[in-house]
């Protein structure tokens, strides 16, 4: 189980078998950018590089 961040939010998981790496390797799969994936999900690129990257820190808090 992922370790919990300060706001309550579950911190994304690190290593090759992490949500960001297995993001990642679906988008490559299927031949996307990362940029056409923020456009069509209406998600800031910077965003999807950090759940990609495994960085939870730089994601905004919750609303």
């Amino acid at each position: 189980m992922a370790p919990e961040r300060g706001d309550g939010l579950a911190a994304i998981e690190h290593g090759p078998s992490g949500v960001g790496a297995r993001l990642v390797a679906a988008r490559e799969r299927m031949g996307w950018t990362l940029p056409e994936v923020a456009a069509t999900l209406r998600i800031r690129e910077p965003h999807l590089r950090a759940i990609e990257a495994g960085h939870a820190a730089e994601l905004p808090a919750p609303a």
